[in-house]
């Protein structure tokens, strides 16, 4: 029987969307060229900025293909590493950088879908173990933490497992295998919800869990993630599609009664 109910972030319970993410890219471009003016590194802010981007899409390489993540301070490192190439012990200029790399969630941040407080309480009530499996970037999952509590909904979470403290990153079913650990339960008794075929679907349904395929913010994202999803959406369909919160409860009722049918293989 199910009996835990795990939820991606962005585009599930956070409906993102290229203005926030614009003005975080900003924020941190801007501070990181004058943190390295201040230290001595001498940069174009053109060249500066490309050469950020250009680590940002390796790094993000790093992940998908290994299924890895890397935790705040590694990031820091390989950054600094990747831009000045001696800077790693200079310990002010990892901190300052650091902090630059946080701060923007914090000081512009993202709306909590509106519906999820209202499904939280109700799949509280209804008796379900929650759990938040979360990819993340610069912004590691202590920010979130922050952002939970002033949202009022940390008290529904059992557990939050975030790439960046796990070292690992959806799809890899070491995700799925922390958080398991973490809510006491086993793979038959869970079900993720998600809005990534590749990331979400694919990861849940290898880990042997059940999947639920969130579509509410499919617009809002970039081009090359709905093609990702494309590539792989016929090998890892969803046990249920939903656009809308109150949906995902009544999904999670309906797969609970019949959460003694076999699970899908994306093998």
């Amino acid at each position: 029987m199910l009996k835990g109910v795990t939820f991606d972030l962005w585009f599930t319970l956070l409906p993102s969307n290229r203005k926030l993410d614009s003005t975080w890219r900003k924020v941190r471009n801007h501070e990181t060229y004058h943190i390295l003016l201040e230290h001595g590194y001498l940069f174009d802010y053109a060249r500066l900025k490309k050469q950020i981007r250009l680590f940002d899409t390796q790094l993000q390489e790093q992940r998908r293909i290994k299924g890895i993540d890397f935790n705040n301070d590694e990031q820091v490192d390989l950054f600094i590493d990747f831009v000045t190439h001696n800077g790693r012990k200079n310990r002010s200029l990892h901190d300052q950088i650091k902090e630059t790399f946080t701060r923007p969630l914090l000081t512009y941040p993202p709306s909590l879908g509106e519906g999820v407080s209202e499904m939280l309480a109700t799949l509280k009530a209804d008796g379900w173990k929650i759990g938040l499996i979360s990819n993340t970037g610069k912004t590691p999952g202590w920010t979130f933490r922050q952002l939970f509590d002033k949202w009022g909904i940390s008290k529904y979470f059992e557990d939050c497992t975030f790439s960046d403290e796990a070292g690992a990153y959806k799809p890899n079913p070491r995700i799925f295998r922390m958080a398991e650990k973490q809510l006491k339960l086993q793979p038959s008794e869970l079900v993720h919800v998600g809005d990534m075929i590749s990331a979400d679907i694919c990861g849940a349904i290898d880990a042997g869990w059940q999947a639920i395929h969130f579509r509410r913010y499919l617009g809002l994202r970039y081009l090359d993630e709905n093609a990702r999803d494309a590539q792989v959406i016929d090998r890892c369909p969803p046990h249920e599609i939903v656009y809308t919160y109150p949906e995902i409860v009544e999904k999670l009722r309906l797969l609970r009664k019949q959460s003694g049918k076999g699970l899908h293989s994306c093998q």
